[in-house]
């Protein structure tokens, strides 16, 4: 193999070696999202809303609750809001972590 050759198919190994991180990487944030959402659909025949915080699952099992003089109910709490990143940080009693996002291996 002549030296042109033998560069070109370093950079093409290198593209390759890119182009598998970029699918790992998306791989396991579709991971992240599908164990979320399966952990939402597991608790709420439960009947306590579920919300994520960066990809984990928290069950809210308190219908409503007095948050900075505000009275707020748990099935108005959207993913990721401050409100619940806010919660989760307290580590409130009322806030259980559900459907526990697994690392895939790679």
């Amino acid at each position: 193999m002549t030296p042109e050759e033998i560069k070109d198919l370093q950079e093409k190994l290198a593209a390759a070696n890119r182009e598998k991180e970029e699918a790992l990487q998306l791989i396991e944030e579709q991971n992240k999202l599908i164990d979320t959402q399966a952990a939402k659909l597991e608790n709420a025949v439960a009947g306590f809303p579920v919300v994520s915080v960066d990809g984990q699952a928290y069950e809210l099992r308190l219908k409503s609750f007095t948050y900075d003089g505000q009275l707020l109910k748990s099935e108005d709490l959207k993913d990721d809001s401050e409100i619940v990143k806010a919660l989760v940080a307290m580590n409130v009693g009322w806030i259980v972590a559900v459907g526990v996002t697994k690392k895939r291996g790679k």
